[in-house]
């Protein structure tokens, strides 16, 4: 059943009096971004070359079940996006240095084919399109640490369709694989335009955005609806929003418990906290607290599986969190709150 306002409040009281537990492990490496592929069931990490560990400049496969790592890849210098594609164990990783996009082949942890971005373009963002994994839309800037000026697709490593998009920092395809999503997170008067991307053309929507704050650091796009890393849940149609969690920072799903959980920085005086919701009627269900260095600032967060979600702190921790929803209580108590906070 799910949460009604008055059924929250009478349960609310009584559920915060009760200790739930979440396990967490924690692997020091200092990761640019974290993805999830379903075909292999590994936590994917694109590690940087002067972070914590011994994974510099590499991609690494993190067994969620284990906590451990299981394989890993070298890159070389300069790999700073990385996309899975949702169909097939292939990953492809983008180099802002290199003016490149790499294909990876996860089952077997082996670099495929490459193909240049442009002498003078620099790689922001990757998204694998739904259906096709050999396209694949790439953000593209001007000079390295500038904004987005243009989004190039590609379809088995050769330039398709692109068109000049400023405001593309951030890209994601929806359910339906014709519209990209981009979204300028590096302006104060943040903004996202629907594309509509086919195999020989970009159109691009009016379509803006209200309400979704600056410097929301990530979305993503899940069911038709936009979800973002300010909290604030977007109807991918209209562009208006649906909701709001109340918490800001970067953020996974667990669809089979379907919850939304959202990691939040951890100040000089408090701990780093995930904070997990339910999806549809935006309620808090727990507060884990998370230990690591105080100032941790929560960079990047995937999903892992069934009842996991993961982030990477510049700290140089990445943190597994395995239960995001207590299985005392994940089932017959769907939408309930948990607890207010607890700790792994």
């Amino acid at each position: 059943m799910r949460c009604t306002s008055l059924w929250c409040g009478v349960v609310l009281g009584f559920f915060l009096m009760i200790p739930l537990q979440a396990a967490a492990q924690t692997i020091a490496m200092s990761a640019r971004a974290l993805r999830y592929d379903a075909q292999t069931s590994l936590l994917y990490a694109l590690v940087a070359s002067n972070g914590a560990g011994l994974y510099g400049d590499r991609l690494v496969a993190i067994s969620p079940a284990l906590g451990t790592v299981v394989a890993s890849l070298d890159l070389g210098a300069g790999a700073s996006s990385l996309a899975i594609s949702p169909d097939v164990a292939r990953a492809y990783i983008g180099y802002k240095t290199g003016h490149v996009v790499r294909q990876v082949d996860l089952a077997t942890m082996t670099v495929g084919v490459s193909f240049p971005v442009g002498a003078t373009l620099y790689v922001q963002d990757l998204a694998v399109m739904p259906g096709s994994p050999d396209t694949v839309a790439v953000a593209l800037a001007m000079s390295e640490g500038s904004a987005c000026s243009r989004v190039t697709v590609y379809h088995g490593g050769v330039e398709g369709s692109g068109a000049e998009q400023p405001g593309c920092d951030a890209i994601a395809f929806g359910d339906d694989p014709g519209f990209l999503y981009a979204y300028d997170r590096l302006s104060t008067g943040a903004w996202l335009v629907r594309d509509a991307i086919s195999t020989s053309a970009v159109v691009l929507d009016d379509g803006v955005l209200r309400g979704l704050p600056a410097f929301a650091r990530s979305f993503r796009v899940r069911g038709g609806t936009v979800y973002s890393g300010s909290g604030v849940a977007v109807d991918g149609a209209t562009l208006h929003p649906v909701g709001r969690y109340a918490a800001q920072g970067p953020f996974a799903f667990d669809d089979a418990h379907g919850v939304v959980a959202y990691f939040e920085d951890a100040d000089f005086s408090n701990d780093a906290h995930v904070r997990v919701f339910d999806r549809e009627s935006f309620v808090l269900l727990r507060a884990i607290a998370l230990e690591v260095p105080p100032g941790s600032r929560a960079l990047h967060a995937s999903e892992c599986g069934s009842n996991c979600a993961a982030v990477a702190f510049d700290s140089g921790q990445v943190v597994l969190v395995t239960t995001l929803v207590d299985a005392v209580f994940s089932d017959g108590f769907d939408g309930m709150p948990r607890a207010a906070e607890e700790r792994p």
